[in-house]
């Protein structure tokens, strides 16, 4: 089996670990501790910091995946916040990892069952959530977790961050403070690079922008490009951030065909995990052609303006209430409104998609802020999170300074309700940018009236293959409701897909589940489909 996993990665692999009960081989140099009675190697860190001492500093302090070899046995973890991706596989008595699912695949040729409620939360919340993949027998190592040997099976191990154990009851930093706990992370550029910065405009872009100013002039780049939202404000509206930052701004506007010429390279790129991010491929080609770190604004909504979590949410009469809103409001429902599914589908898809989501959230219920922990635990770390890690990444290093430990304990200890509204947020941004730049208009904005225009994704030639793969699909089209089933390509359909994104986004997470299923189909047991 080794040698078939082995076999399946990628070229270059050495070995960096090999001692009785567990082997590492590796395609690149890692980072090396050690301690009296243990000895540990840690990859993909998102965090700087002291030199790990233990399985849960590596995890912790430097964010990062890793392999503790010791006395007590091997060790393997990932980071405090989940955002690498080290799966497993439980095969005759061995534990078997890897940072991409499809070598766990070719450790043999048994057929693997179909995991639905990843799938659930996939079509409701954009991706799995907790340890979920698309494959039941195959696991993604959880946030603050890790795995070691016991007996004839595996332990699974699981510790609190501190990041998670602050609270409001410690002094929150003013925003002047937390500026200068935010301003150390943002990265400097090599000696023939730039740093170069995903740049909506928005509140996290501009205050990465503002941050980055110590950096030589010349030396950041923001890069820009449509969401393929119809509207394209994104566009509009960081021109003048960007000319008020003085920043050297490049606007990248794909082609009409960009969809459909990207959405197989995307989906494979994350893994058939979220449907969500094909917009971005042309914007990320771009990047992996320059030199320099790519800075990212990863999360800074979710801590600094409680992204999701509003007044309506805080009004829900229990804690179990608050989170079932919580849980709507991230798209929980999403599939249950306008017959987009069927009844059937829809009540199945909801069921399977809460128990997830409860259960990924379970261990921050009480916690003060139970709420934005259970955002940053799941969607952001799950579905937005690809974008930067899995298209900018792995050929750009990307930077993403808001989920630093230090600035994350930070920004727990400020209470909700001042950043409500963005109270919090705009005095952050006049602290470092200046009263003009934070007061210029932002997607936090309300949006103007205005007609949407042409979205690459509802093009004739993107709707006609969504609705191709869904139709061509056993379990699939079943699951359509009146709303989509009577869809047909034509002018008068394409029109209506434009304009409403609940449409729109069931076609893409629908087109998932069916090109997952059709690309898999031989490792795959014929099984019945809850939905």
């Amino acid at each position: 089996m080794m040698r078939r996993l082995v076999q399946a990665g990628p070229d270059g692999l050495v070995t960096a670990i090999d001692v009785p009960g567990a082997v590492l081989l590796a395609s690149g140099e890692l980072d090396t501790w050690s301690s009296e009675a243990q000895r540990g190697v840690f990859w993909s860190s998102f965090s700087s910091g002291d030199m790990p001492t233990s399985w849960q500093s590596a995890s912790e302090l430097r964010l990062a995946g890793g392999l503790v070899v010791g006395d007590e046995g091997p060790v393997l973890h990932n980071d405090a916040l989940g955002l690498g991706e080290i799966y497993v596989r439980s095969l005759d008595g061995g534990l078997y990892f890897a940072a991409r699912i499809d070598p766990l695949l070719t450790l043999d040729d048994r057929k693997l069952h179909v995991d639905w409620a990843a799938w659930a939360s996939t079509l409701s919340l954009g991706s799995p959530v907790g340890d979920a993949t698309p494959f039941a027998e195959i696991r993604r190592i959880e946030a603050a977790s890790a795995w070691t040997p016991s007996g004839r099976g595996h332990r699974h191990l699981r510790f609190e961050p501190s990041f998670i154990a602050a609270s409001s009851e410690g002094r929150a930093l003013e925003p002047a403070e937390l500026a200068e706990r935010i301003r150390p992370r943002i990265p400097r550029p090599s000696p023939l690079g730039r740093v170069h910065l995903t740049f909506s405009g928005g509140w996290d872009s501009r205050l990465l922008a503002g941050l980055a100013a110590s950096v030589p002039r010349g030396r950041v780049r923001a890069w820009t490009t449509s969401p393929d939202d119809g509207l394209d404000l994104d566009v509009v509206l960081s021109r003048p951030v960007a000319e008020a930052l003085d920043l050297h701004q490049e606007v990248l506007v794909p082609g009409p065909d960009a969809w459909a010429e990207e959405v197989d390279v995307v989906r494979a790129r994350v893994q058939y995990q979220t449907w969500m991010h094909t917009w971005l491929m042309p914007l990320a080609r771009r990047l992996h052609e320059e030199r320099g770190p790519v800075l990212d604004g990863l999360a800074g909504d979710v801590l600094l303006k409680s992204l999701f979590v509003n007044q309506r949410i805080l009004a829900g009469a229990s804690s179990a209430e608050q989170r079932a809103r919580l849980w709507s409001a991230l798209g929980g429902a999403r599939l249950g409104k306008g017959e987009l599914i069927t009844s059937t589908a829809s009540r199945a898809v909801g069921e399977l998609s809460w128990q997830s989501f409860d259960g990924a959230t379970q261990h921050v219920k009480g916690h003060e802020m139970a709420l934005c922990l259970s955002v940053l635990l799941t969607r952001t770390t799950r579905a937005v999170a690809a974008s930067p890690l899995l298209l900018f990444g792995p050929e750009c290093n990307v930077s993403l300074p808001f989920v630093h430990p230090d600035v994350m304990t930070e920004a727990l200890r400020i209470p909700v309700r001042s950043k409500l509204g963005g109270e919090y947020y705009r005095r952050l941004l006049e602290s470092v940018c200046g009263p003009v730049v934070a007061d210029l208009r932002s997607t936090n904005d309300p949006r103007p009236t205005m007609e949407r225009g042409q979205r690459r994704q509802a093009r004739r030639g993107a709707v006609t293959r969504l609705l191709s793969e869904i139709r061509e699909d056993d379990v699939v089209r079943p699951m359509l409701g009146t709303a989509l089933r009577e869809l047909t390509g034509t002018s008068s359909d394409l029109a209506a897909v434009r304009s409403q994104d609940s449409r729109l986004a069931a076609l893409q997470a629908l087109g998932l589940l069916a090109s997952w299923r059709s690309t898999y189909a031989e490792r795959l047991v014929s099984e019945a489909s809850p939905f």
